[in-house]
């Protein structure tokens, strides 16, 4: 065959393919290797050189052999010039090219021209191939096609395509259409490993044979293979107007229009309490017995409202010297731990026990002796000359037995300080200050008034928990009944919400939930751990769902249970109940925001809802109050009534709630949730107020690019752009929003992104701030941000320090008062836009409606928000926002932090939470009955776990040994329906080495060894030198950290490095604040022996600094510029979130002084800002 049939073939390539030098080097080893062969060789090497040139110039087979066909069929053939330019070849007599592929890459080659279509090429072509007699044989290969682009395209076309492999291995048909399925089906990588979990259980295929039909057949048969939680129903009224159209079925069976009813499905409360107490597991987690006195208090073990109360001890109780029970609320005689005070030698102190509590402090005389918290009761006599003037003023004198309680004197004494209890004892909680009664008092003593920080009458005290206990069961009760080891109180917090399926209120549930106070903080956050009682169906009535519930009356009272064989005296009550503000006030009995006296804490008007100086405490809101109002309410007439409960912002009816929880403080025990206070009120008006009235448009560009790019705290999501998003941002968003904002508004904002009308009424608005801290207007804004997040830590958190504990109050005032700051700036700019041109203000890239104050998107979600305070007529509407309920919620804020421990405790995160189970849940239904299908899913999955944990394992056994066994053959699938209570984020394969306050530690993403020394990271520290620095410290961490004798030295086993590192943290209680921030720079485990891995990690420590920041008052860092390396044990879970700071940023006043005593800065490493992001969000 001619040798110019390869020139013109490898030239025919060159025109049609490509023109670079790199084409041209490759056809010419085509040449080269005819040139070097014989004809028969030419053919071989021909294949050769093609399938070379194929994978190199990433072409197809097919466009390749259609190039030569072309020039086959050409009349004159062109010769192929040789580049001289070729680093392939070295003269013209020719180089030796590279050696030829490998057999086996040959021959895909020859199958992909085999299948081409050659159909009329001619017979030359077909001898240049030797399609037929000449097919090289060798083994079958499983490599992949080459990858492959487009050879021709016009200049405009940038776009490149996408290589989609295809293989040929050996695929069985049973492997292709399950891949099929899984493509379909949209099954995930845990998914498919279950799914081969399960598959491992067939053992004989007649099993498929014997699979149902339908899948309903066969969830229902799963779901009765396994005992189960009981549930319940009951026809209810709906409400038509509420309800959409029928559909033509329903239409066709309706008889009267009036006929609109549905079941509501319920879980039995009493069979779930029981299960609970069967489960050892299950019970071992729960905190039994009285509530504790600690030094940093976080459980709702550690609040008033558990130690006040009779039924929350399990009959666990002190004891008078004769040896009968102290219960909350009884009247005592005791002496206290006073070296000086009369009452040794004299008459005893008489007061009001209002919390039993066992002392867990550190500085406890024995640990977990019992104190009782009193409340001192005093005579006129025994006050100053001014609480005698305020008496004296009221009018009504006292009487020769009356006595005071002494609000804000409080004594712990130990129970055996306290003499006997005083039973002739009266509370007159009718007396309304006013008038005196017409009858006498027949008691030894009356109490008829409080002393606190004004005078007020007794019935606007908060009574103790077990006061209202002992009115509404007797003491008789508590006798016979809650006695130890008898007795078991499971208190709880009932979480009630109605929230869309759809994420639209079209079709709204109300979801009753239960969270047991007796978990800690962190197991009560989890979903598993949030017991849905009841899905109310849309269109029933808040009463007609509660009224049904009667179950939890009896388990508020107690119930004997038979629990694994024994019986017990078993009492389950509602310790609050928690939901959003409109919730709430229907959860009280109160109005909403939006009427006269709308607040259910206190009777503020409309007017005073942006008075941060309101006296909350003398206008408050109490139990007695609020009963008395409402018998006064009931001797009216039907108008009268009306408008008596309008004036003071009661419903006609009492909350149906009572019904079930009649021993419940009606104003303490509805908490407002801060959560829908902070951040779906404040913090997303503020970030509006940002992109509407404060940022120039470049500014808001600037702002977002900005918030890309800038760092988050440790495993903090991602934001969506506020430009286009901010409207669509849920609670989770708007928390890291709200921390995030001050910190990069500190490290960026500049006036010329601020807009002129603002930055000139700034300077009237915050002139006292600015003469104060000595701040530009710049800096005033990113104060009055930094502010309210902080105010949202201290809210937000789980645990309180006691600086932030004692100065709660004032945190929340300063945030609401740089809140209201910046709204009246903003009113302000408005008004001079508004006189002026009203053309040069620019306009918002989010849409008006969305920027709207109260937009329907927000209203729509869940009726999150709260009402919006009446807008007074040519009222700014920034300076109307100051009024906002939420403004005013912020006061109530102090007592829920004694009364729960922390606001955190009451926030309805958890709800949340499982009301976003439910919507996920409800896309795999038909979308009928939801109500029942949702429900029967989560009793399932709590039936599965609480076997699991052993609560039926003394009724069934077989069932509890079945489930265990799966849970171990199939823990993927057991995962994923338990949702387990304790898992990181990941799993090491590698046993790392434990401590007490570090569980189950792992190291996530492995950084290979080849990566690793490409960093110039150690692999085998026993090879460094002796004095090397890195194995010094690391030999410094085997002993100081791990306990280890350095002088044995390092084994020759090599470091692992990884990229992340997790471990589970039992110990919430604050940490010491000595310790040192540090960046960690490396993460690696060391094994010393094959049963012992240890972790360390290489950090570059900081330099607290003495100054703060003017701004944002957190502490200034500076990075050190050496390194050290630690172990495990001296890691503190708390994660940082630092920031670094130009130094232009840092007041110089700041720097100078820093200067003075520590030389110049510039020597050290750059400046950090360690900002508060302490806060618990979804």
């Amino acid at each position: 065959m001619p040798a110019g049939r390869f020139q013109a073939e490898a030239h025919a390539a060159t025109i049609d393919l490509s023109k670079s030098k790199q084409n041209e080097r490759s056809l010419k080893r085509l040449h080269l290797y005819r040139n070097q062969s014989s004809d028969n060789d030419a053919r071989k090497s021909l294949r050769r050189g093609s399938e070379y040139h194929i994978k190199e110039q990433m072409i197809t087979t097919e466009e390749y052999a259609s190039s030569v066909i072309e020039a086959l069929e050409k009349e004159s053939f062109l010769q192929l010039p040789l580049p001289n330019d070729s680093p392939d070849a070295t003269d013209d007599e020719g180089s030796v090219p590279p050696p030829p592929p490998a057999e086996n890459q040959i021959l895909q080659d020859y199958n992909l021209l085999r299948s081409a279509n050659l159909v009329g090429v001619g017979a030359e072509a077909a001898e240049v191939f030797d399609l037929e007699n000449n097919a090289p044989e060798v083994e079958e290969t499983n490599m992949p096609p080459p990858p492959r682009r487009v050879s021709i395209q016009s200049p405009d076309n940038l776009s490149e395509e996408v290589p989609i492999l295809q293989s040929t291995a050996d695929v069985g048909d049973f492997e292709f259409l399950l891949g099929l399925w899984c493509d379909n089906a949209g099954v995930t990588r845990k998914e498919y490993e279950s799914l081969r979990e399960v598959l491992s259980f067939l053992t004989d295929l007649k099993q498929l044979d014997r699979l149902p039909l339908k899948l309903d057949t066969l969830k229902r048969r799963c779901r009765q293979h396994l005992p189960s939680l009981k549930m319940r129903r009951k026809a209810i009224d709906l409400n038509p107007s509420k309800l959409p159209t029928l559909n033509p079925t329903e239409k066709r069976g309706t008889s009267q229009l009036a006929d609109s009813k549905a079941f509501l499905y319920f879980v039995d409360p009493k069979e779930l309490f029981r299960r609970m107490l069967s489960g050892q597991q299950f019970s071992n987690k729960l905190h039994f017995g009285m509530a504790e006195f600690v030094d940093s208090p976080t459980e709702l073990w550690h609040s008033f409202s558990w130690g006040s109360s009779i039924r929350a001890c399990s009959g666990e109780y002190t004891h008078y010297p004769n040896g009968l029970p102290i219960f909350p609320s009884d009247i005592v005689y005791f002496k206290c731990q006073e070296a000086n005070c009369a009452c040794i030698l004299q008459q005893p102190h008489l007061g009001r026990v209002c919390m039993i509590a066992r002392d867990m402090t550190s500085k406890a005389a024995i640990r977990g002796e019992v104190r009782l918290t009193i409340q001192l009761l005093v005579q006129e006599a025994r006050f100053d000359q001014e609480v005698q003037a305020d008496i004296a003023r009221s009018r009504i004198p006292s009487l020769e037995n009356e006595w005071y309680l002494a609000e804000k004197n409080l004594m712990k004494v130990p129970t055996s300080h306290v003499l006997s209890q005083e039973i002739d004892v009266l509370f007159d909680y009718n007396f309304d200050g006013v008038k005196e009664h017409d009858t006498r008092y027949q008691s030894k003593i009356v109490v008829r008034r409080a002393v606190g920080t004004t005078l007020r009458t007794i019935r606007m005290v908060f009574p103790p928990a077990g006061e209202l206990e002992l009115a509404t069961y007797g003491r008789q009760h508590f006798l016979d009944n809650f006695k130890p080891q008898k007795c078991i109180c499971l208190p709880y917090l009932n979480f009630i919400d109605g929230f869309g399926l759809y994420r639209n209120m079209y079709r709204t549930l109300m979801g009753i939930y239960i969270i047991l106070s007796s978990m800690n903080v962190r197991d009560r956050s989890r979903r598993s751990n949030v017991f849905a009682i009841a899905l109310g169906p849309h269109g029933a009535s808040f009463e007609s769902i509660i009224e049904s519930l009667v179950a939890l009356r009896e388990l508020d009272e107690g119930i004997a249970m038979e629990i694994n064989g024994e019986w017990k005296y078993v009492c389950a009550f509602a310790q609050a109940y928690v939901g959003d503000m409109p919730q709430q006030t229907e959860n009280s009995g109160f109005k909403r925001f939006n009427a006269r006296r709308g607040c259910g804490k206190c009777i503020a008007e409309q007017k005073d809802l942006g008075n941060l100086n309101f006296d909350t405490n003398r206008y408050s809101r109490s139990h007695y109050e609020t009963l008395a109002r409402r018998q006064v309410a009931g001797q009216m007439n039907k108008t009268n009534a009306a408008r008596f409960f309008v004036e003071w912002g009661l419903k006609e009816k009492q909350s149906p709630l009572v019904q079930i929880s009649p021993a419940l403080d009606l104003i303490q025990t509805r908490p407002l949730d801060p959560a829908h206070s902070e951040l779906a009120g404040l913090s997303r008006a503020l970030q509006r107020l940002l992109f509407e009235a404060i940022l120039t448009e470049a500014g808001r560009q600037a702002y977002a690019a900005q918030l890309r790019v800038f760092p988050f705290p440790p495993n903090w999501g991602r934001l969506q752009s506020p430009l286009h998003h901010l409207d669509s941002y849920r609670m989770s968003e708007l928390a890291r929003a709200s921390i995030i904002t001050p910190v990069l508004l500190r490290c960026w904002l500049q006036p010329r992104f601020i807009l002129v009308e603002y930055l000139s009424a700034g300077e009237k608005t915050f002139r006292d701030i600015m003469m104060k801290q000595q701040l530009s207007v710049v800096d005033v804004i990113v104060f009055c941000f930094a502010m309210l997040a902080k105010s949202n830590c201290v809210l937000l958190a789980e645990t309180m320090t006691e600086n932030e504990r004692a100065n709660l109050l004032m945190h929340v005032k300063t945030g609401r008062r740089c809140y209201q700051l910046l709204h009246e700036a903003a009113a302000r700019a408005d008004e001079v836009s508004k006189a002026g041109s009203r053309s040069t203000r620019s306009q918002s890239p989010i849409s008006q409606s969305s920027l709207s104050y109260r937009s329907e998107a927000s209203t729509i979600d869940s009726q999150h928000q709260d009402s919006q305070s009446p807008m007074k007529k040519g009222e700014s509407k920034y300076r109307s926002c100051n009024r906002r309920p939420n403004v005013h919620a912020g006061l109530h804020c102090e007592f829920a932090a004694i009364y729960f421990t922390t606001p955190n405790n009451i926030t309805t995160f958890i709800g949340e939470d499982k009301h976003r189970g439910f919507k996920q849940l409800v896309t795999q239904t038909n979308y009928r009955g939801v109500e029942k299908t949702l429900l029967l899913s989560e009793v399932f999955q709590q039936s599965l776990r609480l076997i699991l944990q052993g609560a039926y394992q003394y009724d069934d056994p077989a069932s509890t040994a079945l489930v265990v066994q799966f849970s171990k053959s199939c823990p993927t699938l057991m995962d994923a329906l338990l949702a387990p209570e304790q898992k990181l984020l990941d799993e090491s394969e590698i046993s790392i080495l434990e401590d007490s306050a570090h569980r189950n530690p792992s190291v996530l993403v492995a950084i290979r060894r080849k990566e690793a020394q490409s960093q110039h990271l150690p692999i085998f520290p026993h090879k460094l030198d002796v004095l090397d620095n890195f194995r010094v410290q690391m030999q410094k961490a085997y002993e100081q950290d791990y306990g280890f004798n350095s002088a044995v030295g390092l084994h020759h086993e090599p470091l692992h490095y990884a990229k992340k590192l997790a471990f589970y943290d039992k110990c919430l209680e604050s940490r010491s604040q000595q310790d040192t921030p540090c960046r960690i720079e490396n993460i690696f485990l060391h094994e010393m022996n094959s049963e012992e891995r240890r972790l360390f990690i290489r950090v570059t420590p900081t330099t607290v600094l003495p100054i703060m920041d003017a701004v944002l008052q957190s502490p200034i860092l500076q990075l050190s510029t050496n390194s050290l390396i630690v172990g495990l044990p001296a890691i503190q879970p708390k994660k940082l979130y630092i920031v670094p700071i130009a130094y232009d940023r840092i007041r110089n006043e700041e720097l100078d002084n820093w200067k003075d005593t520590q030389g110049d800065i510039g020597r050290g490493g750059e400046m950090l800002l360690q900002v508060d992001a302490d806060i618990d969000f979804l």
